[in-house]
């Protein structure tokens, strides 16, 4: 298990320097349908090794699949941005919370509309100043 996590890890870190290099050339990236709540359940798979172990991380979903058009990486990369700035907040210890939920749907010009959700990150951490 642990051999996988860091092939996994590998990878992404080899997707990660072709996607900065490629943001250098300023080449396009091509979105593609990514299911939010399978991203995160990966991603906290790999913070939860590097946090320490009195940081609790939970994830509860309340959708079992949220579908959005974007780059992985780059939504991999927000989550692991989120939980690693609130663990340095926590210093060391606390609770850092992760959802998914519905939230209102867009409405387009055309009167139709779509799903929405939102990624819901919270931590016991000391918060921001003004």
């Amino acid at each position: 298990e642990y051999t996988q996590q860091i092939v996994t890890a590998s990878l992404r870190a080899r997707d990660l320097v072709m996607r900065m290099l490629a943001f250098a050339r300023e080449s396009p990236i091509i979105p593609s349908t990514v299911d939010s709540v399978a991203l995160v359940r990966n991603v906290l798979k790999m913070i939860r090794m590097t946090l320490p172990k009195a940081i609790k991380v939970t994830f509860e979903p309340e959708l079992e699949v949220a579908y959005t058009l974007a780059d992985p990486l780059q939504i991999e990369q927000v989550v692991m941005n989120l939980c690693i700035n609130a663990a340095d907040a926590m210093d060391g210890e606390g609770k850092l919370d992760l959802s998914i939920a519905p939230a209102p749907p867009l409405l387009r010009p055309d009167g139709s509309s779509a799903p929405c959700f939102v990624l819901i990150v919270d931590d016991d951490g000391c918060g921001m100043s003004a």
